[in-house]
């Protein structure tokens, strides 16, 4: 074999290895870039968790309102303080009947701890507030879901009244009523607001990727366009050597015809 045919023989199987791995690639590159280009954020908010049980553990960690209560007690001796939820009377506006039969075992469950407590009983306006306290929440949580959950912390606080009228008010393990209700909402808002920072955070990292993917797919078009290059180039080693090997026939018969002779 002749060192020309030899490098066309060479060359034709590196165009071969080339064509492959620009193939696979190619449609690597498609799959990968429409793995991106179909990131899906998931939007939906699940119902936040607040539990009594939080509030107690978050009590006994906090010493320095054992300090601030006595202080405050001090200052004001035998006056007690006013509680911060329900201390505002929100207008009176509608409440479902549905809600408004959750809301009363709500106000049972909070007025039988304050009374075995000490503490001052349930305002009047009490039931609006609670109602227009999970309203706030509607756009991610429905309020039936909010009212139900407030409603199984509250039996629980009814259920430890015992144990907290046993404490004095200075102690850090305290708890009134109105600082449940507050932590309730407040550990609602920051676990809703914490997961749309997720959802947000989410997004921003499906948008890097899906701009990702246009790199991607202009990677696998280069890739095809190799693989469409290199074949051309092998069909012309192709029509090459089928030339090569009709002329070496031709030559044979030629030599063949002339021994007859």
């Amino acid at each position: 074999m002749s060192l020309e045919r030899k490098f066309f023989k060479i060359a034709n199987v590196f165009m071969m290895i080339v064509a492959s791995l620009a193939l696979l690639s190619a449609i690597g590159g498609a799959i990968y870039g429409l793995m991106l280009q179909s990131s899906h954020v998931n939007s939906t908010i699940t119902q936040p968790t607040a539990n009594y049980s939080a509030l107690k553990a978050d009590k006994t960690n906090q010493k320095a309102r054992k300090q601030a209560r006595a202080e405050a007690a001090t200052a004001a001796p035998g006056k007690p303080a006013t509680p911060e939820f329900g201390a505002k009377a929100e207008e009176e506006e509608a409440i479902p009947p549905d809600a408004r039969e959750v809301l009363n075992r709500i106000e049972s469950s909070i007025d039988k701890f304050a009374l075995k407590t000490g503490q001052p009983r349930v305002q009047d306006k009490l039931r609006s507030n609670i109602y227009h306290a999970a309203k706030e929440f509607e756009r991610f949580v429905p309020i039936s879901k909010t009212l139900a959950a407030l409603e199984t912390e509250a039996k629980a606080l009814e259920t430890d009244a015992d144990s907290i009228a046993q404490l004095q008010k200075t102690d850090e393990e305290y708890i009134e009523w109105p600082e449940f209700l507050s932590f309730f909402f407040n550990a609602y808002k920051k676990n809703i607001n914490s997961q749309l920072q997720a959802i947000e955070q989410a997004k921003a990292e499906a948008e890097i990727r899906k701009a990702k993917s246009v790199v991607v797919f202009m990677w696998a078009g280069g890739s095809f366009g190799s693989f469409i290059f290199t074949t051309i180039i092998l069909l012309l080693f192709s029509i090459d050597k089928n030339i090569y090997t009709i002329r070496l026939d031709t030559c044979k018969n030629s030599h063949a015809e002339g021994a007859e002779a």
